[in-house]
């Protein structure tokens, strides 16, 4: 049997932060009708597994990544923002992929938080 604590170096109340926070955001990212509101549950765990954890400066990242992204997609989808329609970050901001490559951040972010703490769980089973 694989022991995630061995692996993670953690005692058992951060890796139940670290499972928690990743079935949030994984519930967040792939269930339909998901609005922005509720990826905010998943702040608070990472912030608890950054405060229990000795891969602090992994999950800082993850914490401050998410953070961003989350930030621009609110601002994107709730606030009235008035720019220039002639400016550079008018075209950005209201074109048509701008949602999109946020989302595809935060998935990409969902794929690295796997591949760096997850990734050797199945080579086990195989073996």
């Amino acid at each position: 049997m694989y022991d995630l604590k061995m692996k993670w170096k953690i005692n058992k109340f951060a890796l139940i932060f670290i499972l928690v926070f990743f079935f949030a955001f994984l519930v967040f990212l792939f269930l339909p009708g998901m609005h922005d509101r509720y990826m905010y549950p998943v702040f608070p765990l990472l912030a608890v597994a950054i405060g229990l954890s000795k891969q602090a400066k992994t999950y800082l990242i993850i914490y401050c990544l998410l953070s961003l992204f989350n930030l621009i997609n609110v601002v994107y989808s709730w606030y009235p923002i008035v720019l220039d329609s002639t400016s550079t970050f008018y075209h950005i901001f209201y074109g048509d992929y701008f949602g999109w490559i946020i989302s595809v951040l935060t998935v990409l972010v969902a794929v690295w938080f796997y591949l760096k703490n997850f990734s050797d769980l199945r080579s086990l089973n195989n073996s």
